[in-house]
C-alpha cells in the first residue's frame, strides 16, 4: 500500500500539464511578458522547462535507458532523452538568431513539431517512468493526466479555447494512447517521436505549411496514418526487455 505522499506526489505530476499551459501562457501573455526582452524571454522559459526535468527526472530517465524495446522481435534505435533537450536548444538557436527566423514555415516545424512534443512529453508522461505504479492506478492517473493534457491546450492561446473544442480536437484520446505507451514501453523517447510525427502530419504539415482549413481532408488522411503507426506501437514495442549486460 503506498503512502499518502506518494499518492499526493503522483496526482500532483498527472496534473503538471495544467501548470506547463499556465506558465506558457504566463510567459507569453500575463504579467511576465513584460519583463523579458526578445528573445530573452524564449531561452528563459525552457531553460526553466529543462531544469525541472532535469532535477526531477533525470535519474529515472537515465535507468529507464536499459529498456531496449522491440518492434516485433527488431530492436528499436532510440536516442538518449537529453539529445532531445538539446534539440530544443539547438532548433531555438535557428530560429532566434540565425536568417531562417524569417520564414514561417521553419518556426513552425521548430517550435508545433520540435519544441512542443518535446516539452508535452516530458512534463505529461516521464511520471509513469519515475514511479511504479499498478493497472488501475495507472489508469486512474492516466485519465487525469490525459484530462489536464487536454485542458493545458487552452493556454496556448491568449483568449483560451473552450474545455468543449479541446475535446472535440481528439486530445484526450491521443495523451491517454501515449500514457498507455509509455506505461508498457517505459522510455519516453518513444512518445516523444510519436508526438512529433502526430503535430508534423496531423496540424503542421495540413494547417500551418499548406493552409488547409482544421479538419481537412489532408489532416484527416494524416491523421489516419498516425492512428495506424499508434496501433502498431501498442502491438509491436509497447513491452520492454532489459539488457543486462
Amino acid at each position: 500500500m503506498k503512502n499518502y505522499k506518494l499518492l499526493i506526489t503522483e496526482f500532483f505530476w498527472a496534473l503538471a500539464p495544467l501548470g506547463l499551459g499556465a506558465f506558457i501562457w504566463f510567459m507569453s501573455w500575463g504579467y511576465a511578458s513584460s519583463l523579458f526582452i526578445y528573445p530573452v524571454d524564449f531561452l528563459f522559459r525552457y531553460a526553466v522547462i529543462s531544469g525541472i526535468i532535469i532535477i526531477f527526472f533525470r535519474k529515472s530517465l537515465n535507468d529507464s535507458l536499459k529498456n531496449k524495446l522491440l518492434f516485433f522481435d527488431r530492436q528499436i534505435p532510440l536516442p538518449p532523452w537529453w539529445v532531445f533537450l538539446l534539440l530544443i536548444f539547438s532548433g531555438l538557436a535557428v530560429i532566434l538568431f540565425t536568417p531562417l527566423k524569417q520564414y514561417a514555415t521553419i518556426q513552425n516545424l521548430v517550435y508545433g513539431v520540435i519544441i512542443s512534443a518535446t516539452i508535452e512529453e516530458f512534463i505529461a508522461r516521464s511520471f509513469f517512468i519515475k514511479y511504479k505504479m499498478g493497472l488501475w492506478e495507472f489508469l486512474l492517473l492516466n485519465t487525469i493526466s490525459s484530462l489536464a493534457f487536454t485542458f493545458m491546450h487552452s493556454f496556448y492561446n491568449q483568449e483560451f479555447v473552450s474545455c468543449f473544442d479541446l475535446m472535440q480536437r481528439g486530445h484526450f484520446p491521443f495523451s491517454f494512447m501515449l500514457g498507455i505507451i509509455v506505461y508498457k514501453a517505459q522510455r519516453i523517447e518513444l512518445t516523444i517521436i510519436l508526438h512529433m510525427l502526430s503535430n508534423l502530419l496531423r496540424y503542421t504539415v495540413p494547417v500551418c505549411l499548406l493552409n488547409c482549413p482544421w479538419p481537412s481532408l489532408f489532416a484527416i488522411i494524416s491523421s489516419d496514418f498516425v492512428s495506424i503507426l499508434f496501433y502498431l506501437a501498442l502491438a509491436g514495442c509497447a513491452y520492454k526487455r532489459i539488457d543486462n549486460d
